[in-house]
């Protein structure tokens, strides 16, 4: 199983430690599948998850939030993304997913 995980679900995770999301999270830092990830998603989930406001409601430091980041990009599958045509979404940072 491979998967790209968008920027919401890591961050879902972190603010709600018994959500949904965290099972999946769980399944990708245990190696159970392949977590596929671009530079550009890489720096988007750095500077959402570093947002104080999802820090605070996840109760957790900024160091909790690099520990965590540096999980995540300990383990996953860097892709290249070719491409010229992107997608006209309602949410363009969602474009790049």
């Amino acid at each position: 199983m491979s998967l790209t995980i968008d920027t919401d679900v890591v961050v879902a995770a972190m603010r709600s430690p018994t959500g949904a999301s965290v099972p999946l999270l769980t399944l990708l830092l245990e190696g159970k599948g392949t977590w596929l990830l671009s530079v550009a998603m890489a720096l988007e989930y750095e500077s959402i998850c570093m947002l104080a406001d999802h820090r605070l409601a996840a109760g957790a430091s900024e160091g909790d939030v690099r520990n965590l980041l540096n999980s995540i990009f300990g383990i996953i599958v860097p892709v290249e993304v070719h491409y010229q045509w992107r997608p006209q979404l309602s949410d363009a940072s969602d474009e790049m997913v």
